[in-house]
């Protein structure tokens, strides 16, 4: 009996080990009551509000669904409120998105936005071509009951509503990013990503077959647009008499020809979880205690609410003890481990218990409990490494780190110590814009536009440097989260009203960390306004934080709305000394006195932050500087290898340099008044044999300046007999309209690409007939001889 106590504990060592290495968990949940939630109860998403679950109905009436955290835990609910249906079943997919590099939350906002669609900026989707497979399932901030799905144009993935509603502002989704093909990066899982078109040759109806046939695959499915557009939700279901598995619409409605969809097909691995866990802990009885190897066998493993492992007694046949032992060591899924021959998983009213009086001794649970904020962590003195302080003010993370209420976990959540003005250092932009506007159909220069993004200016490789920092001084591996918030952050300036702004409107994302575009309209003394940017203390608000906790607690951060500080333009970072020593150029619009060089080196795997004191160089803007001394470049030459360097530096005041600043700032407002051209098609892509059409539209009048020729977004004519708008035009006072069009048009039936000429306009509205189009393509036959 010993032996099967060591084997039992062994087992409980495995589900430990694996808890900690979970990167995907694929679920089959089943709908059991009439109502409009269903609760994912499972370790890998509950209190994980940054875990990223990606849902497809597998069974059932098709209806619009999301998934929102609420309790702790993560739920599938239906967008229109109505019911599921009992027996209803979906695919899940729960993601560890600091394990899982392909998954991400894409929120829609104002910058993001163009009517139906919402354009994702990411390095893992941005200039990838289509050979991407995008699937998103929409994340509770705003309800959006409408079916939705993916595009690729212009280089970028966008997700839009099938039926043209408007996107909501606020509006998230869960976006899992696959190269089509043999499924990577989801842990133990795997499978084939494809795209799928609907032909008359795999269509019966309301379905379309795919090539998937196992029986056991778990299929997730989203909209890919390839010309055709459908707004019918749609849910997955197996065909036993083709053996196929497909993607079916709502009963009474057809499957439309060359409708398209991206698939993802997942293997049953050994371990596959059918339905959210709620099992309780056995509670110890009166009963005979087993006697037989077989008794003690049939127990499996699970783990409980309190995600400690418990013994379960199940009604399996018996097996041997070594096949279970090489089931669990073969493929361990890393969470809630059901081998595949148990399909209902229960407890009998009198749970029995191993021979042994001993029990395995419970593992330390090392999950994520959220944060505990009552105390935090000054980080100050927690990084106490030589140097830390010029390393912890690039970082730019608040004073205060707050742990895990599991302090096993080693998780430590952080918030930003400040948020400035956004500048580019490859441009040297500043993200601030003003436009004039024309008021209620008057011409009235004396209404501006401001617009400008704030940063947080907090970087991925300084976060993981600062683990490592953490790691070593507090003998433990540290993983350092964004703070996990009750509501989005709130942000106010103190001194608004003092200078007539009006129609204040601030897009502040739950995800902090992305830059929050601010704008308003406000009068004559905008001037006023930028002149405060440029002297003194700024213009100066603050961001106010809202921690998630049992007993939430306000949180306030700085923000400084003010261009001539080293805030605005952040450490001039580079990854090798020749970098400085060949010359460097000053990138900001001031004079600039070098105060130090400090050096990130690595030796031996041993990380360490080096100081090197300057002696008050001057760079004026735009100048080359390469002057050290020969102990200051013997200092960055000598040593350790330099994984990266940056230059701590002091602004000066320059008079010059100020007003050459606000011209910059004040670029974008001309004397010319901002108005809309309106586009009115009164056609139909039917009636001129057009699978897709396309508007171009380009014109000096596009410039604030009229400096140069802008051309406008490309419009995608998606619906038929409708109105279009452009951009805004900067038309001078008593002028027309000055723009040329282009329309490219996608034969329906042979594809060819047909594109205009440049056609000029000078009128406010643009109006599209039949007529009009077919005459742009009439090819003029050249006179014979």
């Amino acid at each position: 009996m010993n032996l099967i106590k060591y084997s039992l504990t062994f087992l409980f060592l495995v589900f430990a080990i694996g808890i900690g290495q979970a990167q995907a968990v694929l679920l089959e949940l089943t709908v059991k009551s009439a109502r409009n939630y269903l609760t994912i109860d499972n370790a890998a998403s509950n209190s994980k509000f940054n875990a990223v679950i990606i849902v497809t109905q597998s069974s059932g009436k098709p209806q619009p669904v999301g998934v929102w955290y609420r309790n702790n835990k993560w739920e599938i609910y239906h967008q229109n409120k109505k019911s599921f249906l009992v027996g209803t079943k979906f695919n899940v997919l729960i993601l560890d998105p600091a394990k899982v590099k392909n998954a991400f939350v894409h929120t829609a906002s104002s910058s993001n936005i163009t009517n139906h669609i919402t354009t994702i900026n990411n390095a893992l989707t941005n200039s990838k071509g289509e050979n991407l497979a995008i699937f998103v399932t929409q994340r509770y901030e705003k309800t959006n009951p409408n079916p939705v799905g993916v595009w690729y144009n212009q280089n970028k993935w966008k997700i839009y509503n099938e039926n043209r509603a408007a996107m909501p502002s606020g509006m998230k989704f869960n976006v899992l990013v696959m190269p089509k093909g043999k499924v990577s990066g989801l842990g133990s899982l795997t499978g084939e990503s494809y795209f799928h078109t609907v032909s008359s040759a795999n269509k019966s109806s309301n379905y379309t077959y795919l090539k998937t046939s196992n029986t056991a695959t778990k299929l997730f499915v989203t909209q890919n647009w390839k010309g055709v557009r459908s707004a019918q939700l749609y849910s997955t279901a197996y065909n036993k008499l083709k053996k196929k598995w497909s993607i079916q619409t709502p009963v009474g409605t057809k499957m439309m020809d060359k409708f398209s969809y991206n698939v993802l097909a997942l293997n049953p691995s050994l371990f596959i979880i059918r339905d959210p866990l709620t099992i309780t802990k056995p509670t110890t009885t009166t009963t005979t205690k087993p006697t037989t190897t077989a008794a003690i066998i049939n127990s499996v493993f699970s783990i409980d609410n309190n995600k400690k492992p418990t013994i379960i007694n199940s009604k399996v046949n018996p097996l041997d003890r070594k096949t279970i032992i090489k089931d669990v060591v073969a493929k361990p899924t890393g969470l809630t481990i059901i081998p595949p021959y148990i399909k209902d998983l229960g407890t009998s009213s009198e749970p029995k218990e191993p021979e042994s009086e001993e029990t395995p001794e419970e593992a330390i649970s090392l999950e994520a409990e959220g944060p505990n904020i009552t105390l935090g962590k000054d980080l100050n003195t927690v990084l106490s490494t030589k140097n830390a302080e010029y390393f912890i003010s690039k970082l730019n993370i608040y004073k205060d780190l707050y742990e895990d209420k599991n302090e096993h976990s080693g998780y430590f959540y952080y918030l930003p110590a400040s948020y400035s003005l956004k500048w580019e250092q490859t441009s040297g932009k500043y993200s601030f814009y003003l436009q004039y506007l024309s008021k209620d159909g008057e011409e009235d220069k004396e209404d501006v536009f401001v617009a400008f993004e704030l940063a947080p200016n907090i970087k991925k490789e300084d976060v993981e440097m600062a683990e490592y920092f953490l790691s070593k001084e507090m003998g433990k591996e540290v993983k350092l989260r964004p703070m996990i918030l009750q509501a989005k952050p709130a942000l106010t300036f103190q001194t608004l009203a003092a200078y007539g702004v009006e129609n204040q409107s601030i897009s502040t994302p739950t995800d902090f960390l992305q830059p929050i575009m601010v704008s308003w309209n406000m009068g004559s003394r905008v001037d006023d306004f930028t002149d405060v940017m440029m002297s003194g203390l700024g213009v100066n608000g603050e961001m106010v934080f809202e921690p998630y906790s049992e007993n939430p607690r306000d949180i306030s951060v700085p923000v400084r709305l003010k261009v001539n500080t080293e805030q605005t333009y952040g450490k001039l970072e580079y990854d090798k000394a020749t970098s400085l020593l060949n010359g460097f150029k000053n990138p900001t619009d001031y004079p600039i006195v070098l105060d130090r060089i400090v050096m990130l080196r690595k030796k031996l795997g041993n990380y360490k932050i080096e100081t090197i004191d300057l002696a008050d160089y001057n760079v004026e803007p735009g100048k080359y500087f390469a002057e050290f001394s020969d102990a200051e470049a013997n200092g960055m030459i000598e040593g350790p290898q330099i994984e990266r360097l940056w230059l701590e530096y002091t602004i000066q005041d320059c008079y010059d340099c100020d007003q050459d600043v606000l011209q910059k700032l004040r670029g974008g407002v001309s004397d010319n008044l901002a108005k809309d051209l309106a586009i009115e098609l009164i056609t139909t892509k039917e009636d001129l044999g057009a699978k897709a059409m396309y508007i171009e539209i380009r014109s000096m009048q596009g410039s604030p300046k009229g400096d140069h020729m802008a051309k406008f977004p490309i419009l995608e004519i998606e619906e038929d007999k409708s109105d279009y708008s452009t951009g805004k035009f900067y038309v001078p006072e008593g002028a027309d309209f000055d723009y040329e069009y282009q329309i490219t048009v996608v034969d329906e039936e042979t594809d060819d690409i047909k594109i205009s000429e440049w056609v000029k306009g000078v009128q406010s509205f643009l109006t599209l007939t039949k007529s009009s189009i077919d005459a742009l393509f009439v090819v003029e036959e050249e006179e014979g001889d």
